[in-house]
């Protein structure tokens, strides 16, 4: 779901006369995309797969076999619309995509001017850790594109910060711990999952020696946080797997918990306190570390991925190739 949200902003630069409106959309994560996600193989026995900002995931081989695919992200934008109230309206234009007023734009009275530009994007994803066997067409965000080089995530979001959207009132797998001495805010609900084959943020304070404040939770338990954490890559970044060479969940994590705690003490980290802007541009690794928050009225540490500059640049710009695609 898009939403338009409007406001108007004061602007030194623009001559008297002269107003601006931004008018920005906005998408709405609360009707959740849908997920296909596998941690070993996947097949697909269909003529036709249509996917809209949704995520086929396989930690290892994909086989979508001869379906005919259409894989299609959505682009969110924003305008700037200039208003003259005057005559002679020749205001130089703010141009949000190299932070300048470089534009002039020639507005007549009482008419506007719209300049509208691309400032997010919701990705829909088809990957594979292994092999991606594809044997019919792709249209990928409506672009045909030859099965010898597949591409398979469109543009992403501009942002070296994922944070995971964090819903208390989960319901079904998840739910609040009703255990008072419950460390985890959140607990998994199927008591037949095994907690101790996933990887969780007490990995981190373990490694770091850290003692937790009694007055302190985890936001969940070890399977809650890996799946939120996958959740939240898939969305702002369209695609499950930052780590070179790393198709696995756990191994993922705790990659990212060890580089945290490789560059805590260069970068001066603490425990619960957010990166600085200038902390995160002497990243040198991706990681995960955790982020103290209130949530339903508590204290509790929330992992939050924040991308190292290079590689951040890379996972904006790049369409993400997996290692093997080939065609049956």
């Amino acid at each position: 779901m898009v939403d338009n949200n409007s406001t108007w902003q004061a602007d030194p630069n623009l001559p008297p006369g002269v107003a601006r409106q931004v008018i920005t959309e906005t998408e709405d994560f609360t009707e959740r995309a849908g997920q296909i996600i596998s941690q070993g193989n996947l097949v697909a026995d269909a003529s036709t797969l249509n996917q809209q900002v949704s995520y086929v995931s396989a930690s290892g081989n994909v086989d979508l076999g001869n379906a005919n695919v259409t894989n299609t992200g959505m682009d969110i934008n924003s305008i700037l619309r200039y208003t003259c109230m005057t005559s002679g309206c020749l205001p130089h234009i703010y141009n949000p995509v190299i932070n300048e007023y470089d534009l002039v734009g020639s507005i007549a009275p009482l008419e506007t001017f719209d300049l509208v530009y691309q400032s997010g994007h919701v990705a829909s994803t088809i990957e594979a850790g292994g092999t991606l066997t594809l044997g019919g067409n792709l249209v990928n965000n409506q672009t045909s594109l030859p099965i010898s080089g597949v591409l398979i995530t469109p543009r992403i979001d501009q942002s070296s910060v994922v944070s995971p959207g964090v819903n208390v009132s989960v319901g079904g797998l998840f739910g609040v711990a009703s255990d008072p001495n419950s460390p985890y805010l959140i607990t998994t609900q199927i008591p037949n999952i095994n907690q101790n084959g996933y990887v969780g943020s007490s990995y981190l304070l373990d490694q770091l020696g850290y003692q937790l404040d009694h007055t302190i939770l985890l936001l969940g338990d070890p399977f809650y946080e890996t799946q939120l954490i996958e959740d939240a890559l898939l969305k702002k970044l369209g695609t499950r797997f930052i780590t070179p060479g790393i198709t696995d969940a756990n191994a993922q994590i705790t990659q990212l918990y060890d580089n945290a705690k490789e560059q805590m003490g260069s970068l001066n980290l603490s425990v619960g306190i957010a990166l600085t802007d200038s902390q995160q541009s002497l990243l040198t690794k991706d990681i995960v570390w955790l982020v103290q928050q209130t949530i339903n009225g508590k204290q509790v540490l929330v992992p939050t991925v924040y991308l190292a500059s290079s590689d951040a640049q890379l996972k904006r710009h790049c369409t993400k190739h997996r290692r093997n695609i080939k065609r049956p």
